[in-house]
């Protein structure tokens, strides 16, 4: 299950493994809307940072774009992708950031569904998020560790202490870096 409230917190989104996300209003605890009406297990959602759109992802490998005050779809993206297991928006709202369970870690205009910047490896990847203004993006995975690419020139920095590849699980994320750096 994947959740997140709203810019002004008095929305939820909720994304629970089934067919259908639901947006919450907390201040009457009601049911605002429904998204995503797909077949396919939704497990991913994010509001933008103005609160105008919600994407979600799931195993058919779309993104949705949609109000959530009228549950009203936006826009689809489709570009090749893989179970959609994480998305963020970068905090301008101008740029959509998608970890897939293929391996693949996708950087979309939100506006106009270009896809700007595609980093894949045969790992899948399980949480992403945007820094500044879609200058990097972190990524996470149970396999290849968490780490920062930058997407101008595709520059991958594996976090130290983040890797929980192939030595098992001793170097886990719960450690500190060494010498305290990224």
């Amino acid at each position: 299950m994947l959740l997140g409230f709203g810019p002004d917190g008095h929305l939820l989104v909720v994304a629970c493994g089934r067919s259908r996300v639901t947006v919450w209003d907390l201040t009457s605890g009601t049911v605002l809307s429904y998204l995503y009406d797909s077949p396919t297990q939704a497990v991913a959602c994010a509001f933008s940072p103005d609160g105008a759109k919600v994407a979600v992802g799931g195993f058919d490998g779309a993104l949705r774009l949609s109000n959530p005050q009228t549950g009203e779809m936006i826009r689809e993206i489709r570009g090749g992708l893989a179970a959609v297991w994480d998305l963020s928006f970068s905090p301008d709202g101008e740029r959509l950031a998608c970890a897939d369970l293929r391996g693949g870690v996708t950087l979309w205009d939100a506006a106009t569904s270009e896809l700007l910047w595609l980093y894949r490896e045969r790992y899948g990847y399980l949480s992403v998020d945007v820094g500044g203004l879609g200058e990097s993006v972190a990524y996470g995975s149970l396999t290849n560790g968490a780490g920062l690419v930058d997407p101008a020139s595709g520059a991958r920095r594996p976090l130290a202490g983040a890797d929980q590849s192939r030595r098992g699980h001793r170097d886990g994320c719960g450690r500190p870096p060494s010498r305290g750096r990224l």
